[in-house]
C-alpha cells in the first residue's frame, strides 16, 4: 500500500507498506519526505510497479488492511516491521479509522496462513504458529510456485 500527503510547501510526504494479510502483518515498510511531484512520479512509481498500473483505492480501505493486517498477525505474536514506529505517523490514528465499508479477510478461513518468502525465518515463524495458534490451526505453504487451493 502507498500512502502519501501533500506537505504545505506542495512537495510530497509518502509511505509504502508491504501488508501480508494472511499471516505476518506487516512486513516492510519505507517512508520519505519533501519528494517532488516529478520524483514521486518518476522514480518512485518506475521502481514499485515497473509496467504494472497501481490499483487505486480508498485511504480507508488502504489504513484498514494495514491496520487490519497489524492486527490479525499480532494475534499469533508477529509486529509490524520496525520503521513503523514512524512510518505510522504518514497514516490516520487507528482509532480513528471506522469499519471496513467491505469485507476484509485476514488469513484464509479465519486460520493463518504462512507462504514463505525469500527472506523469511521459515523455522522461528512456524514455531511461532505452532504456539500461539495451535497444532493445526494454521496453514503453510513453503513452495509459493506450487498451485494451492488455499490460495483461491
Amino acid at each position: 500500500m502507498l500512502v502519501s500527503r501533500r506537505q504545505p510547501n506542495g512537495d510530497l510526504l509518502y509511505g509504502l507498506y508491504l501488508v501480508d494479510v494472511l499471516c505476518l502483518g506487516l512486513k516492510n515498510t519505507l517512508y520519505d519526505a519533501d519528494v517532488p511531484m516529478s520524483r514521486y512520479r518518476g522514480e518512485l512509481f518506475d521502481q514499485m510497479y515497473g509496467d504494472e498500473e497501481p490499483i487505486p483505492c480508498s485511504r480507508e480501505l488502504a489504513h484498514q488492511v494495514i491496520y487490519g493486517g497489524i492486527a490479525f498477525a499480532r494475534q499469533f505474536g508477529f509486529r509490524p516491521q520496525r520503521d513503523f514506529e514512524v512510518s505510522q505517523y504518514i497514516l490516520d490514528p487507528a482509532d480513528t479509522v471506522g469499519p471496513p465499508a467491505e469485507q476484509i479477510e485476514f488469513g484464509r478461513d479465519g486460520k493463518p496462513l504462512y507462504i514463505r518468502g525469500p527472506h523469511d525465518d521459515t523455522r522461528r515463524i512456524l514455531r511461532q504458529l505452532e504456539a500461539a495458534a495451535g497444532p493445526g490451526n494454521y496453514h503453510y505453504l513453503l513452495e509459493p510456485d506450487l498451485p494451492t487451493d488455499l490460495l483461491r
